[in-house]
């Protein structure tokens, strides 16, 4: 906030600021002046303000580096796990700028930081979204007096073409899985038919499923974090992520043939833990270990271009193919109704075709 103005009559006004400098010091300061009328009585204001904040010296010798340990420390304490590791790799990019007091970035030093990575690519875009939740937090935190990312355009950035598995290729896959430890094979089936987040699937605890019901509720999340591996929070990715997902007859006796066996296996090594998928200490499984195991499958198989996330990509696309509308699978993947819209629905080239065969099929 600018700050509180006061009209007093006879072309008078009075502002009182308040700010927080890089120390934490609570600054506040008043002005009384005149002005033509409130438009410029505000801008009077808000230049006071800023002549104060800059004259406030600890300001002016914070520093890039200063800002994201402070956001680091009080802001992540609010965002996702996943988010803050992302947010970590962008910071990467910016390490000739560790440096830079913040008093001298404005919008063309934002503009440059973005030079650093190509054009329209995802890093572009995520050094963006870094600084610009960086200099809110800033802002909001009184440590500035604007975000100079406001006047930057969004870079822009399209998703390759999701990558999904053809009918051939998931057959080869079946075949194959149905030869790998059974964790492997339910990891493999539970996200292919439900199309889950990598995340997701392996932050599954016992308790998350209801077998009377025949349903499973996702109640957290997993992140890889550098320096703790495989890390749970409890909280889901969105919140619809936390609705419950119906389970057919196959799913139930899926997890009830797996749960025999974790059961087993957990009695004979004596690991103590809820989740359906776990290291021998007991902790969540490696989301890295994950991903290699169904990378070096692939690669075995010579089956190119395809990351676990196809899964994901394939269940959806395979729900569209069958039937079923935009709505119902935007609620069985947990997302949003444009996302399913913008990733899926314009690349179904299978589906446009056969729609319009069936029209003009006489």
């Amino acid at each position: 906030m600018d700050g509180h103005l006061s009209e007093l009559g006879n072309g008078k006004y009075r502002c009182r600021i308040s700010f927080v400098d890089s120390l934490g010091n609570r600054v506040q300061k008043s002005k009384t002046f005149k002005a033509s009328g409130k438009k410029e009585a505000r801008d009077i204001m808000r230049d006071f303000r800023a002549e104060c904040v800059k004259n406030t010296e600890p300001q002016t010798l914070m520093t890039l580096q200063d800002l994201y340990n402070n956001f680091v420390e009080y802001h992540g304490r609010d965002v996702q796990t996943a988010t803050m590791t992302f947010y970590g790799d962008m910071w990467k990019h910016l390490k000739s700028y560790y440096k830079t007091n913040l008093d001298v970035i404005k919008p063309n030093t934002i503009r440059a930081m973005l030079e650093i990575a190509p054009a329209n690519s995802r890093t572009r875009k995520g050094i963006y979204q870094l600084l610009s939740a960086m200099f809110n937090y800033a802002l909001h935190s009184d440590l500035i007096i604007y975000n100079p990312c406001v006047n930057v355009k969004t870079p822009q950035y399209k998703a390759p073409k999701k990558k999904t598995l053809s009918k051939e290729q998931k057959d080869v896959l079946r075949e194959a899985v149905a030869l790998h430890p059974q964790k492997y094979q339910v990891i493999y089936y539970l996200t292919l038919t439900l199309g889950f987040r990598r995340e997701e699937v392996c932050s599954l605890k016992w308790s998350d499923i209801d077998f009377e019901n025949k349903r499973l509720c996702i109640n957290r999340t997993a992140a890889v974090v550098k320096g703790h591996g495989t890390v749970v929070k409890d909280e889901a990715k969105t919140e619809r992520a936390k609705d419950y997902l119906p389970l057919t007859d196959k799913h139930i006796k899926v997890l009830k043939d797996y749960q025999t066996y974790s059961e087993f296996e957990k009695k004979r090594y004596g690991i103590q833990t809820d989740f359906l998928f776990y290291q021998k200490n007991g902790g969540v499984i490696s989301l890295s270990a994950v991903s290699h195991w169904f990378s070096e499958l692939c690669a075995s198989l010579g089956i190119k271009g395809i990351t676990f996330h196809s899964l994901r990509h394939t269940c959806a696309t395979d729900l569209l193919q069958n039937g079923a509308d935009i709505a119902t699978v935007a609620a069985i993947l947990r997302d949003s109704v444009a996302t399913v819209e913008a990733t899926y629905v314009h690349s179904d080239e299978t589906a446009k075709r056969k729609a319009i065969e069936n029209l003009y099929n006489d």
